[in-house]
């Protein structure tokens, strides 16, 4: 059986080489990171009537509309003593201004 005459054809240049365009995508890295937000917090799980899971999402209001919105539950540590269950997490998302119109109770 007789191979098919394959053609290749080398794309010229885009005008970066390979250490500026990694130093490109690097810069584009870096300034995203200046716009996630993290917050750090400690609730009663008593009170708050439910558990706060990690790698869920959570509303979070009353902080003003540029952090109110939807977060990411990153982690959260529980806390046992007599009579008391709390919770420490961390949550984070992308950038300022609330990210839903109304963030539920």
């Amino acid at each position: 059986m007789k191979q098919p005459v394959v053609r290749k054809r080398l794309l010229p240049p885009q005008g970066l080489n390979q250490s500026q365009a990694k130093a490109g995508v690097q810069s584009i890295t870096d300034r995203s990171l200046g716009q996630v937000l993290t917050v750090e917090g400690v609730l009663d799980a008593q009170k708050y009537g439910s558990l706060l899971r990690a790698r869920g999402l959570v509303g979070l209001r009353g902080a003003g509309k540029s952090f109110d919105g939807l977060y990411y539950v990153k982690s959260v540590t529980h806390t046992l003593e007599m009579g008391k269950y709390k919770q420490s997490f961390v949550l984070t998302r992308e950038g300022l201004g609330t990210t839903v119109p109304v963030v539920k109770v």
